[in-house]
C-alpha cells in the first residue's frame, strides 16, 4: 500500500482572542497521494490559509495529528514548499537570490542550490533575467512566475532535503492580469 504524502487525522484549530473563540478548522480529514493535484476550495475566512498554515508548520492544531510520507511530523517547516498570496519578494535581492531565499534559510550551501536554481529559470520564462532586480521585471506575471519557481525549488527533492509538495494558495490570483 502506498503512504500518503500528505495526511491529516481529524485536525482542528480555534483561535483564541478578546474573550471569544473562533473554529478556523474543525475535524478535518484529508489524503494526498504521490503525484496527486488536489485543489481546496472554499469561500474567503473557510479556512484554507489556515490549513496551509498548519500544513507547513507555522502553526500547530488544537486537535488531530498530521502526517507527512506516514509520520506525524511535529517539525514540518522546511518539508512542504509554500508560495504564499502575495509574491513577498525582497526587492534588494537579484531574482535569483529570490529564488534561493529558501534554500539560504534552510543553511543549504549555494554550490548545491544555485544550479538546481539556475536550470528552472528557462521553463519559468525567466533566462536572462538572474541578476536582475524585481522592479526590473515585467510586472504581476514576471513575479508571479519568480514566486512560482522559488516555491518549486523549495519544494524540489534535492539539495539533500526530502520535500512532499509545494503548496500555493491562490495561485490563479498573480494571473489574472491575462498571462
Amino acid at each position: 500500500m502506498t503512504t500518503p504524502r500528505i495526511e491529516l487525522r481529524h485536525v482542528g484549530k480555534t483561535f483564541v482572542g478578546n474573550g471569544r473563540s473562533v473554529p478556523a478548522l474543525r475535524d478535518v480529514s484529508l489524503k494526498v497521494m504521490p503525484g496527486e493535484f488536489v485543489t481546496i476550495i472554499g469561500a474567503s475566512g473557510s479556512g484554507k490559509s489556515t490549513l496551509f498554515n498548519l500544513l507547513v508548520g507555522l502553526l500547530e492544531p488544537d486537535e488531530g495529528s498530521i502526517l507527512i510520507n506516514g509520520e506525524i511530523s511535529r517539525n514540518r517547516l522546511g518539508t512542504l514548499g509554500y508560495m504564499p498570496q502575495r509574491d513577498l519578494l525582497l526587492p534588494w535581492r537579484s531574482v535569483l537570490d529570490n529564488v534561493l531565499l529558501s534554500q539560504d534559510i534552510k543553511g543549504v550551501p549555494r554550490k548545491e542550490s544555485r544550479p538546481a536554481a539556475l536550470e528552472m529559470f528557462r521553463p519559468f520564462g525567466l533566462e536572462g533575467f538572474e541578476h536582475d532586480y524585481p522592479s526590473s521585471l515585467s510586472g504581476v506575471c514576471a513575479n508571479a512566475q519568480l514566486c512560482l519557481e522559488r516555491g518549486s525549488l523549495a519544494a524540489r527533492p534535492c539539495c539533500s532535503t526530502n520535500h512532499s509538495g509545494l503548496l500555493m494558495p491562490s495561485p490563479a490570483e498573480s494571473f489574472k492580469t491575462g498571462c
